[in-house]
């Protein structure tokens, strides 16, 4: 029987709580090193969502000074203006969206990031508030960008249950958006996902004592990079602290696993169906821009259903898709037309499924599915 050092244990908890105040503290307010305001104009639809086209040109208003939107399931239409001024040149910019009361992603209000020139740009979400506008900015130029936002209220309760998924002028506005233009530091953004990692890392059960005095070493390491040269001088000591903690294997026999991006997403599930398309255009887009910015990013997608939603809904996005299924990144599997609960189904359906599906992904993205 193991005997844990009381004073050990204390020591570890005080170095645990000094990471999380540098990342609570000190990283995340300096994330965004400048901001500016934006001009946003509202369109609500009554009942079910309008084309892209007729969104792009709705009767647009004055956002409320509370920036309350959307009646349960209802769909707001936000136009966004700005100009990115001249001292921003040479940095990376993004619109910063922040939907309120945030949740879990698919459990609350969302949107989809749309161009001028009305080209899908990405889904925004708790996960992903940030748009990029210019990788390196020139100054002085003006941006205009769309959101398509759904008033998603969660899972279905006695109040926003399914009669209401016409949504009623007047009626309950659940959430409040705030946007603005952001500079974000993408030395600073990787030092947060180095900390949280390492941190995601002693959280996990099992982790050899020797490993995690080494990760809390590094850590400590970073934190006093960070007190005494301050964030912004700080960045580069404290990422290199974390370099051999991060790197360093569990142990020498440890397997290498590699992550695969993927989304789970329910066709039709405590959501009315149209929604479950208009998340298939969200979740798409995301994974393709990403793809645009990093060059080992791949995305696996495992119902063909999902993937003719696309192709009806955005043939643009859809062109998209296809090349990077032709480099082997945006990766269909399964064979299903969409991906099912294998207890119920008798046979027939199963194999109707897989005929279909594996059929539409050789058909349409030219890849044979092998295996289920």
């Amino acid at each position: 029987m193991s005997v844990v050092d009381p004073s050990r244990a204390s020591c570890a908890a005080l170095a645990d709580l000094r990471v999380r105040r540098l990342l609570e503290e000190r990283l995340l307010p300096c994330l965004y090193e400048d901001t500016v305001a934006v001009d946003v104009a509202a369109w609500s639809v009554n009942g079910e969502p309008v084309p892209r086209s007729e969104g792009l040109s709705g009767a647009f208003a004055p956002l409320p000074a509370d920036g309350r939107w959307g009646t349960a399931w209802g769909t707001t239409w936000f136009r966004v203006r700005a100009e990115v001024p001249q001292r921003w040149v040479g940095k990376p910019v993004h619109l910063h969206v922040e939907i309120n009361p945030a949740g879990k992603t698919g459990f609350c209000g969302e949107a989809l990031a749309i161009d001028a020139a009305g080209r899908a740009l990405q889904g925004v979400t708790p996960n992903h508030p940030d748009v990029l506008v210019a990788a390196c900015a020139a100054g002085g130029q003006k941006i205009e960008y769309y959101l398509e936002a759904a008033a998603n209220p969660g899972h279905p309760t006695r109040i926003y249950d399914w009669p209401l998924l016409s949504a009623e002028p007047g009626g309950l506005r659940l959430f409040s958006i705030s946007c603005e233009l952001v500079v974000i530091d993408p030395e600073l953004q990787a030092l947060i996902a180095d900390v949280e990692a390492l941190v995601g890392l002693l959280a996990g059960a099992h982790l050899d004592p020797a490993r995690s005095g080494n990760v809390r070493g590094a850590l400590g390491r970073a934190c006093d990079a960070i007190d005494s040269l301050g964030v912004v001088n700080g960045l580069k000591r404290a990422r290199g602290a974390l370099e051999d903690a991060l790197a360093r294997p569990a142990s020498a026999s440890a397997h290498r696993v590699t992550a695969c991006g993927h989304a789970h997403i329910d066709s039709a599930w405590l959501w009315p169906l149209r929604e479950g398309r208009r998340k298939c255009l969200r979740t798409f887009a995301t994974a393709v821009t990403l793809m645009d910015r990093y060059a080992d990013y791949v995305f696996a997608a495992s119902s063909a259903q999902h993937f003719a939603w696309v192709q009806q809904d955005d043939p643009v996005l859809f062109e998209r898709i296809k090349q990077r299924v032709d480099e082997g990144r945006f990766v269909p599997v399964g064979g299903l037309w969409v991906e099912c609960d294998v207890n119920v189904p008798m046979g027939e359906s199963l194999v109707r499924q897989l005929v279909r599906g594996i059929r539409y992904f050789e058909d349409e993205l030219g890849v044979r599915v092998e295996e289920v």
